[in-house]
């Protein structure tokens, strides 16, 4: 049975790390490319520096939905988690 505990262990570290590894690429990839975009965009259209906000407001718009979903899905997991323990 103990080595069923250590098993499970690692599998909740693993996953918790997996978890964050996934929330800073779904946070970073997002931002860069609405700065990608805009930047191509400026380039191509010759259009002002005002084009870079833009794609700065977007990204970081984007960045705080990937983050609210992140936390409600974290949520939704561990509410599941405790629902299956008390049932048992």
């Amino acid at each position: 049975m103990k080595q069923q505990d250590k098993r499970g262990e690692w599998f909740r570290l693993l996953k918790t790390a997996v978890q964050f590894t996934q929330l800073g690429l779904s946070l970073v990839v997002p931002l860069l490319l609405c700065l990608w975009a805009a930047g191509w965009l400026q380039r191509r259209f010759h259009l002002g520096s005002w084009m870079l906000l833009i794609g700065l407001g977007l990204g970081f718009g984007a960045m705080g939905v990937t983050f609210y979903r992140f936390v409600r899905g974290i949520l939704k997991d561990t509410n599941s988690d405790r629902n299956k323990k008390s049932k048992e």
